[in-house]
């Protein structure tokens, strides 16, 4: 798969050795790579490199097929956004017109990130697969829809599962017992990355808040401050940053970026954003999903403790902005 000064391929030849997958259990494709883990398929690839600003920018997505002939109506929404109001780094996708659902995540590699991106990448790829199982017997029961079961085209089908779908078990929820080591000066860093005037914030030991703009300039806390009527709707996306602990993948960062009321008046809106992010150049990496909270549209991510570094506020500050962005000035278009 090697092309010269291709981070895509990079990052994907980076899963595939890290996660020690087997060449029987494989299939390869010019810019990717299928693999059964058991009997579900999760695909690795990248798209060819496109022109940003002069530099070469590759998306990279790993997706599971998980469920097929699922029909929409009030219980398939209702429980893809429970389950993703509890999102890790993939977030579950329905196609209504092909009646499937998938485990997706994304990344947007270049050269001068993908040498830590394909780390965090690697991390989101074994979550989507460790879990995947998990959710497509849940799914498929409760929706009655077809487990997406199919197996090697010449290895047939896997006997038994490859260790690597332990790999939660084994790996991140022991490693996570403990809270990342980040501190204010972490999440003070992610505030001090962009134009002040433009965001809200501020940043302590547990975590940060943020307030970008969105339907107009003034935030949530003007309106507390008087600059607005308390019976007006807040004009700003927030986003809150904070360590918490999730029962399966033990302590890490979760990073929620809410939408204010009325920012997307569409039936499921939440369920059409992952299918979106899916498929739009969006420039915002895809590790997290879309669900309709108590607190509105809210977009959700969870780094565990065994996947952090300490410039993980920066970078979901930095993807969450553009996020805000993307979502305000082409979705919403």
């Amino acid at each position: 798969m090697t092309e010269q000064g291709d981070p895509g391929l990079d990052a994907v030849e980076h899963v595939y050795a890290q996660m020690q997958i087997d060449d029987e259990w494989s299939v390869f494709e010019p810019r990717g790579f299928t693999w059964w883990g058991h009997h579900l398929a999760q695909r690795v690839w990248a798209e060819r490199p496109r022109d940003s600003f002069g530099m070469d920018v590759v998306r990279v997505h790993a997706e599971t097929r998980l469920v097929r002939d699922v029909q929409p109506g009030d219980e398939t929404w209702k429980l893809l956004n429970f389950l993703n109001h509890d999102a890790s780094l993939s977030s579950l996708v329905f196609d209504a017109a092909r009646g499937t659902i998938v485990f997706e995540c994304s990344v947007f590699v270049h050269e001068q990130n993908v040498e830590w991106l394909k780390w965090l990448f690697m991390h989101a790829v074994a979550i989507q697969a460790a879990e995947a199982g998990g959710r497509a017997a849940l799914l498929a029961r409760e929706l009655e829809g077809e487990i997406d079961v199919s197996e090697h085209p010449s290895s047939g089908q896997r006997p038994e599962p490859d260790d690597m779908l332990n790999v939660i078990r084994d790996v991140y929820y022991p490693n996570s017992q403990a809270p990342p080591p980040l501190t204010q000066r972490e999440f003070q860093a992610a505030l001090d990355i962009g134009p002040r005037s433009d965001v809200l914030a501020n940043a302590g030991d547990g975590g940060l808040t943020a307030e970008f703009p969105f339907l107009g300039d003034v935030p949530a806390i003007g309106m507390a401050l008087g600059y607005r009527s308390a019976d007006a709707a807040p004009e700003s996306a927030l986003l809150m940053m904070s360590i918490e602990r999730y029962p399966r993948l033990g302590y890490g960062v979760l990073a929620r970026l809410v939408l204010p009321n009325g920012a997307c008046d569409r039936d499921q809106a939440e369920a059409r954003l992952n299918l979106a992010e899916t498929t739009n150049w969006t420039a915002c990496h895809l590790l997290g999903g879309w669900c309709l909270s108590n607190l509105g549209l809210t977009f959700v991510t969870f780094v565990p403790t065994a996947a952090c570094w300490p410039g993980v506020p920066v970078f979901l500050f930095q993807t969450m902005g553009s996020r805000v962005r993307w979502v305000r000035d082409e979705w919403m278009a």
